[in-house]
């Protein structure tokens, strides 16, 4: 059972001011002991061990490697008659097909 009604937050006022600051110092304390045990499965752990902490290595000590992205922006456009009365199928595939009312922008 919540305790606090449906629709209000369990933490109205937020996260107190200074958390964020303080867990990082807490985390930068076992900054060495971290990058130890990286090396230490660099050199002796199985294959993918040793690839995980050789990148996380190389992340930390260069970065992350830049991505880049390659961006199409070519349109196609399709123009579509609707037909004024009902039509069946095959016929307003011969009548309107949007593949044959093709306009490129």
């Amino acid at each position: 059972m919540p305790k606090w009604k449906g629709g209000t937050s369990g933490n109205p006022k937020g996260r107190p001011p200074g958390l964020v600051k303080h867990i990082r110092e807490i985390c930068r304390e076992y900054t060495e002991e971290a990058i130890g045990t990286l090396v230490d499965l660099m050199r002796n752990g199985d294959g993918k061990e040793r690839l995980v902490a050789a990148k996380e290595l190389l992340d930390r000590g260069f970065g992350k490697p830049h991505q880049s992205v390659e961006v199409n922006t070519e349109t196609t456009t399709y123009v579509i008659s609707i037909p004024t009365k009902e039509v069946a199928g095959e016929e307003w595939e011969a009548t309107f097909n949007p593949a044959q009312k093709q306009i490129t922008q």
